[in-house]
């Protein structure tokens, strides 16, 4: 079996990180035909692409932000859940950053390669704890990894916020999830991928 080198799998390219095998893209910034999707933020998540295969819940957003024709078809997909396409086996797991946020784990013949998307490894009562997935390539957003950025305790940060007044009107809006990250530290799955061979199991095909 020939080995596959890591960028014979994925590449980044202007459109975004391609998947050749497989025929899409991760987190497209401009339309492309088949588009596979981290999580719901708009920087990660755009309309306009031929099909998009994403979890349900970034599904539900993307439809929320851009209407009904986001994308001229969309398919969902769950934790653990394995899509495959030619030789490139695509499965979705837990990134703990926003509801339905997911790493994407791409694997072709004995390469995995897992893509984060935006996580944390802290616990957020609102999401999925993230997920850490056994790779031989780790591709990680850093847009805070910088040891300069340092992030306090949720919950004394959600002290800072205002009081809820008696009156509906005057409630200050609910907290959502950061775009940043944990800073990385020695026991911080930030600083290191874990290289050992991706685990089997049964995969579906495409439908997206």
């Amino acid at each position: 079996m020939m080995h596959m080198r890591p960028q014979d799998i994925l590449l980044p390219v202007a459109a975004g990180l391609c998947c050749k095998p497989g025929g899409f893209h991760i987190d497209p910034v401009r339309p492309v035909e088949r588009a596979v999707i981290t999580h719901g933020h708009s920087d990660h998540a755009r309309a306009g692409h031929g099909a998009v295969l994403a979890t349900q819940e970034t599904l539900d957003m993307m439809r929320l932000r851009y209407g009904e024709n986001f994308a001229g078809s969309t398919q969902a997909i769950r934790y653990g859940e394995e899509i495959r396409q030619g030789d490139v086996t695509v499965t979705f797991h837990p990134a703990g950053h926003v509801l339905g946020s997911a790493q994407i784990a791409v694997s072709c013949k004995d390469t995995c390669i897992v893509a984060s998307g935006d996580y944390k490894d802290a616990r957020d009562p609102t999401c999925t704890p993230f997920e850490l997935v056994p790779c031989d390539v780790f591709i990680t957003e850093a847009t805070f990894g910088l040891p300069v950025f340092r992030h306090g305790d949720a919950a004394d940060e959600a002290k800072k916020l205002p009081a809820p007044s008696r009156s509906r009107r005057h409630r200050p809006p609910p907290i959502s999830g950061r775009g940043a990250s944990p800073t990385p530290s020695p026991r911080s799955p930030r600083a290191g991928c874990a290289c050992v061979p991706a685990r089997d199991s049964a995969a579906s095909s495409y439908r997206w």
